[in-house]
């Protein structure tokens, strides 16, 4: 059996992993470029883009440098859970192996609309809305470190 990696963004930014549970992240970058991955888990991300986004104006060469020093400190801080995150010198994405607390509720609203039993969908969109009543990326604050 493979092991299971969930990331959870409804209520803070967490990595559940068999038994452990991350959820501390040395900076506040390294925080937003996990949860940004795992909202956004369909498709590889350009390098560019990522690190223009997480510093935005820099010059190219050094924003590169410090988004790849920070998918160091994201995999750092999984060890040992190192399939979290695929990379190659172009792209950046979530593996797709692993599980998001979004893609359930995505899921779960997917299947409401699709349900023509009113008992089922009912019960689907009282899940989605427990779901959606937790604040989403608690404590993730722009101005900590």
């Amino acid at each position: 059996m493979q092991d299971t990696v969930r990331i959870v963004l409804f209520g803070g930014l967490q990595i559940h992993h068999e038994e452990q549970v991350f959820s501390h992240f040395p900076t506040y970058r390294a925080r937003a470029l996990l949860a940004f991955l795992a909202f956004h888990r369909e498709q590889p991300h350009p390098r560019e883009f990522l690190a223009e986004m997480l510093w935005p104006g820099g010059h190219p060469d050094a924003i590169r440098l410090r988004l790849n020093q920070t998918v160091a400190e994201i995999r750092k801080a999984l060890k040992p859970v190192d399939t979290v995150l695929r990379s190659d010198r172009f792209f950046l994405s979530l593996n797709p192996s692993v599980a998001t607390d979004v893609a359930d509720f995505l899921d779960l609203i997917r299947s409401a609309k699709q349900t023509t039993d009113l008992t089922q969908k009912r019960l689907l969109l009282t899940r989605a809305e427990a779901m959606a009543r937790m604040p989403f990326l608690a404590g993730h604050k722009e101005n900590t470190p």
